[in-house]
């Protein structure tokens, strides 16, 4: 079936669409600063929510005040993997919690000593960005989980050149 046959489905009253901000609404980058819509997709989602009363949403691993910077604040925004949610047109909370300094910590002094690794502090998620050196893939793994371990609250995710250090509950599928 190619993609032309494909039909999307009808935005009826009762539906509500929940989307990715990276690698679904804009495409992976290196960096992960450099990511936004495309030209003219910002007025395409408010006219889809205008259609389901306001039921679509952007959920993101971002922090919520990057990804609001990203998209139109008339959206529902849910960041940090949904820890973070902001309704259209409301302003960010202050005083958003962050990791443990010992987890950071540790995590930076591994970090540290890999060339093309990055570190960004999303609160209380790390994430810990490798797409500059992907063969240290297997060793940043082996050595964040590692630091993890010893934070019961905290899990290690795999994504797409990023491993993300997670408190329970950062979860988008719960946020969901």
């Amino acid at each position: 079936m190619s993609n032309s046959s494909v039909v999307p489905p009808a935005l009826d009253q009762g539906v509500a669409l929940f989307l990715d901000f990276d690698g679904t609404l804009s495409p992976l980058q290196d960096d992960p600063d450099a990511v936004f819509l495309a030209s003219g997709l910002d007025s395409v989602l408010m006219r889809v929510s205008q259609k389901l009363d306001g039921a679509l949403a952007i959920l993101s691993g971002r922090d919520l005040t990057d990804l609001s910077k990203r998209v139109p604040d008339t959206l529902w925004r849910f960041g940090n993997h949904g820890l973070r949610s902001a309704a259209p047109g409301a302003a960010m909370t202050e005083g958003v919690p962050s990791a443990p300094e010992s987890l950071l910590s540790g995590i930076s002094s591994v970090v540290d000593v890999h060339d093309g690794v990055r570190l960004e502090e999303k609160g209380p998620v790390l994430a810990i960005h490798y797409r500059a050196a992907p063969e240290k893939s297997e060793q940043l793994t082996h050595e964040i989980s590692s630091v993890i371990s010893q934070y019961k609250d905290y899990s290690l995710q795999s994504g797409k050149m990023v491993l993300e250090a997670k408190p329970s509950g950062a979860n988008k599928g719960v946020c969901l």
